[in-house]
C-alpha cells in the first residue's frame, strides 16, 4: 500500500507519534518524517521533502493544523485525521471528506482509513 514512499505525522505527543510510525513501517512506509506543530511540519517539507500521506493531529487549538492539512490535500497528498476530541468523530466541518481517527485508535482503523484516503487518491 505505501511501500517505498514517505509519510508526514504530525503530532505532538511523542509516544503516539512513534506508535503511529510503527504501523506505518508494518504497511511499508519508508521513511517517517516526524513533526509536533503545523510549523514544524511545514520546516521537514521545506526541506525538499516530499510524501504521499500524512497523519494529522487535530487538538483543541486546531487551526495551524487544519491549515496545513487542507493544503496537504489540495497539494495531492492523502490526509488522514486522528483527534483526541469526540466531537470531531463525524469529521471535521473544515476539512470535508477527510476521515477521523478519535484516540485512541487500533491498528485495524488507520489501516482502513490510510485505504480509503489512497483509493480516493486514485479515482
Amino acid at each position: 500500500m505505501l511501500h517505498g514512499h514517505t509519510a508526514l505525522i504530525l503530532e505532538d505527543e511523542f509516544l503516539i507519534a512513534l506508535d503511529l510510525q510503527r504501523v506505518l513501517e508494518s504497511l511499508g512506509v519508508k521513511q517517517t518524517l516526524l513533526a509536533r506543530n503545523a510549523d514544524e511540519a511545514k520546516l521537514v517539507s521545506a526541506d525538499g521533502n516530499s510524501f504521499r500521506l500524512a497523519l494529522i493531529e487535530l487538538g483543541l487549538n486546531r487551526d495551524g493544523a487544519s491549515t496545513y492539512a487542507r493544503h496537504l490535500r489540495n497539494s495531492g497528498v492523502a490526509v488522514v485525521i486522528t483527534t483526541a476530541d469526540i466531537a470531531l468523530q463525524n469529521g471535521v466541518p473544515e476539512l470535508p471528506g477527510l476521515p477521523v481517527l478519535v484516540k485512541p485508535l487500533s491498528e485495524a482503523e488507520l489501516s482502513a482509513a490510510i485505504e480509503q484516503v489512497l483509493a480516493a487518491q486514485n479515482e
